[in-house]
């Protein structure tokens, strides 16, 4: 069975957790928690790491509890069995899970039925008991409207043999954050990306791992950058590549250091090492064997792998750049994975003993060589980050019984279980490989997590592959495994061996290929009504029937039209290069939400006089 993977950002502060804020988390999932008189808040859950698709489930679950416990006094026998029946099916629906998927808007708002076919709870409510049309008529036309707002008798009579008060149902209804969804980086690469870089000075994003091509027609081989300009990507190649495997880059003295497992750089020979000068590939010296890694330090260029230094033949899969040779700094038994400076010192982690013991990660020093952690760590280490000034670890499930030290802190020179701060690892799973976590990247506030693996709480099934904490509700999914991470041009990107990403939901997918951005509430999705910050549209205000265009084009593919109500009027394509809408629609407030071509939507309020 093949599953969809999601890039989670489900971010959380330790600060906050320490307190109890279910009641306002609550009153943000629906206003109508301020309301209640017969809630208790000593009897609402501690507050927990949850993603907002968990608070959603919470604010259900919780709402049903107490609609169960309410008297039925004033009820009819059938009004009474009805109320069950239909409590029964919102039981049901938050143990599924399908809620609505809010992909279009930056802020939180009902959505009666999505672009995905899923009903929102009390859609979904009319609909379990046999009212589906009742449902769909709603959605139609007022989608985005709360239950105060429907003045449609026929939810009323619904509310009334059912049992339900207005204020009952305004209560069920919650509002649906926006979702994070994948944006393309032009159209990828045809093959897997194990590795990328960004050169903050230049602002470039290089890219390398196993491809011949990239951008769909520009051949390089296993090495490109990539530049980024008004959101469109643009895709370069370097010479003509390496030619194997890329597993590490690096900047190092203005060149740009490529390593992996390869016998040539630009057609001439290169033992696993070459560099870029901008111009052309050099050399590097010499490893035996595969690098995995790289870190400057001290002004010093430090490899790990699985090598030989080519000169003595020492061993240790950890060496050290002179300018001309590496040499090796022995000690280590087994491969390394990854090297992460810190404070002045590395940081090693993979699959070795130090010493004739077990270690798995090690720290090192010029003055003091290596130094042990006080335990060592069971499973493979496959990346380090430095995040909040501590050290973290992510590792690949190569204990037999230990699934607990997958994500690791290290504090005061020992390793710490780092799920406690976020969820739990029972709720992580594999996939359609083996259970990793593969890479690690930090970002303002958040720390994500990217693998192979499936992430599911409770009843829900969301998939995997990457993990944040910090922020609810940003997550972006992608259909096999997260292989390397970075923060470019303040958009977290994804490389690795998936070719699809979801467009929105938990359904909805467009081709990626092997890189993807995720796009969150804010950057490139909708803005919120009157607050686009790149799209455009004039005249606004417009008179009826006027064609409107689209400033700069914007790059866009598509339109689609909405009415201020959620009802969908006109969707259509632009050819050449001019975008232009025809708006033949009545007097009143619309949204027009534009496609651009590297997968990013935004949303213009226009108002047509």
């Amino acid at each position: 069975m093949k599953y969809l993977f999601f890039l989670f950002a489900c971010c959380i502060s330790l600060t906050a957790i320490a307190t109890n804020n279910t009641y306002e988390k609550l009153k943000e999932v629906n206003k109508c928690w301020s309301e209640q008189t017969d809630v208790s808040l000593t009897d609402l859950p501690l507050f927990s790491a949850r993603t907002e698709h968990e608070w959603i489930r919470t604010h259900l679950r919780l709402v049903e509890k107490t609609l169960r416990a309410r008297s039925a006094n004033g009820l009819s026998a059938s009004q009474v069995r009805n109320r069950v029946v239909a409590l029964d099916h919102l039981h049901q629906y938050w143990l599924t899970g399908n809620f609505p998927v809010n992909d279009r808007y930056t802020y939180r708002t009902p959505i009666f039925i999505d672009q995905y076919d899923n009903f929102c709870a009390v859609g979904y409510l009319v609909k379990a008991t046999g009212y589906e049309q009742v449902s769909r008529m709603i959605a139609a036309n007022s989608n985005l409207a709360y239950v105060r707002q429907m003045s449609y008798p026929e939810l009323a009579v619904w509310a009334q043999e059912y049992g339900f008060t207005t204020d009952e149902l305004a209560w069920i209804q919650p509002g649906y954050p926006p979702e994070a969804h994948c944006g393309k980086i032009g159209n990828g690469v045809n093959g897997v990306v194990n590795k990328l870089y960004v050169d903050i000075t230049n602002e470039r994003m290089y890219v390398g791992g196993q491809f011949t091509q990239v951008d769909g027609s520009i051949a390089a081989a296993n090495i490109a950058y990539v530049t980024e300009a008004g959101g469109t990507y643009t895709w370069h190649s370097m010479g003509s590549g390496v030619n194997g495997r890329v597993n590490a880059i690096i900047k190092h003295e203005g060149r740009i250091y490529v390593a992996g497992s390869f016998t040539e750089a630009g057609g001439i020979p290169a033992d696993n090492i070459a560099y870029w000068d901008g111009t052309g590939w050099h050399a590097a010296g010499c490893v035996n064997g595969a690098v995995k890694d790289m870190c400057v330090s001290g002004g010093n260029l430090y490899a790990v792998g699985d090598f030989d230094d080519c000169v003595a033949m020492t061993g240790g899969n950890f060496a050290k750049w002179n300018g001309t040779t590496w040499n090796a700094i022995p000690g280590l038994m087994g491969h390394v994975n990854t090297i992460q400076e810190v404070a002045g010192s590395l940081v090693l982690g993979g699959s070795f003993s130090y010493g004739g013991i077990p270690a798995n990660a090690i720290l090192w020093n010029e003055s003091a060589s290596f130094q042990t952690c006080a335990n060592a760590l069971n499973n493979e280490v496959m990346d380090l980050e430095v995040y909040s000034d501590s050290v973290y670890a992510v590792c690949s499930r190569t204990h037999a019984t230990d699934t607990n030290s997958l994500f690791m802190v290290l504090r005061n020179g020992t390793w710490h279980s780092a799920f406690q701060y976020a969820t739990a690892i029972n709720d992580f799973y594999k996939s359609d490989g083996a259970l990793a976590l593969n890479s690690l990247c930090a970002e303002t506030g958040s720390l994500n997590i990217g693998g192979q693996f499936l992430y599911s709480p409770m009843m829900g099934n969301y998939g995997a592959n990457c993990f944040n904490m910090g922020d609810y509700g940003n997550w972006m999914s992608v259909d096999s495994a997260v292989q390397t991470m970075v923060m470019f041009n303040n958009k977290l990107i994804a490389g690795g061996k998936f070719r699809n990403g979801n467009s929105g939901g938990w359904s909805g997918s467009i081709p990626v290929n092997g890189i993807a951005a995720r796009i969150t509430p804010g950057t490139a999705v909708p803005a919120a009504p009157g607050y686009g910050h790149t799209l455009k549209i004039y005249p606004n205000p417009a008179a009826e029937g006027t064609t409107m265009s689209v400033e700069q084009h914007y790059g866009a593919t598509g339109y689609e039209v909405y009415h201020i109500t959620g009802r969908h009027v006109a969707t259509g394509q632009f050819t050449g290069s001019t975008a232009r809408i025809p708006l033949k629609v009545p007097a009143g407030v619309y949204f027009i939400a534009v496609d651009g071509k590297d997968g990013c939507r935004e949303v213009s309020k226009i108002v047509v006089e």
